[in-house]
């Protein structure tokens, strides 16, 4: 019988990231379209208090566009909602939310990821969409690797209490993420496929 050795759950994570991204999963285009419907529904359907923020990201390579999503907010929404922008403050810190609007301009940040200029106030999200590079049925997200949303969810953190959903693509699927114990599952995961929620909220 052959042992394999033991790996460690960021090493089993590192393994997962590398076989989600090389799945196919074709023109996204029509996807993202509907996940934005899935995404706005939900929302509108959430019992949000007037003045809500919503934060959101700026999408890189193969993460759903929350652009079109952010854009639709004011007239999808009855009550008036902020949108805003995650900035990496350090490499090993919580991520702070400056606003943002679809159209205001944006500047290059640390590691190049575009965020909102120092004009734009700083504020605290109540509802957060976050990116996912996989997931579970679970609610629990695997990420770039950067730790950053898991720092910023923290318990005694200020967004600790804000409520998750993280967006992907159906086909970024997995049956059982290997868990950390920071790992916390979000309150909601919407692909093309619907909204589903993970937790009691």
């Amino acid at each position: 019988m052959t042992r394999h050795p033991m790996i460690s759950v960021a090493e089993h994570k590192r393994q997962w990231r590398q076989k989600i991204r090389a799945r196919d999963l074709g023109d996204t285009t029509p996807l993202n379209a509907r996940i934005k419907s899935h995404a706005l529904a939900l929302l509108a359907g959430l019992p949000i208090q007037d003045k809500a923020i919503i934060g959101a990201y700026s999408p890189i390579t193969g993460e759903v566009d929350c652009q079109p999503i952010l854009a639709a907010l004011p007239h999808a929404m009855p009550m008036g909602v902020t949108t805003a922008l995650p900035v990496v403050m350090a490499k090993d810190a919580p991520l702070r939310y400056r606003a943002w609007s679809v159209g205001e301009p944006l500047v290059a940040g640390l590691f190049d990821i575009p965020v909102p200029g120092d004009t734009s106030p700083w504020v605290h999200p109540t509802i957060l969409l976050i990116p996912m590079v996989g997931f579970d049925r679970q609610g629990y997200r695997l990420g770039m690797g950067g730790g950053f949303y898991d720092r910023t969810l923290a318990l005694g953190q200020p967004l600790a209490s804000a409520l998750t959903i993280g967006l992907a693509f159906h086909g970024l699927e997995i049956k059982e993420l290997p868990l950390e114990v920071h790992d916390r599952p979000l309150d909601w995961i919407v692909t093309e496929e619907g909204s589903m929620s993970c937790g009691t909220r």
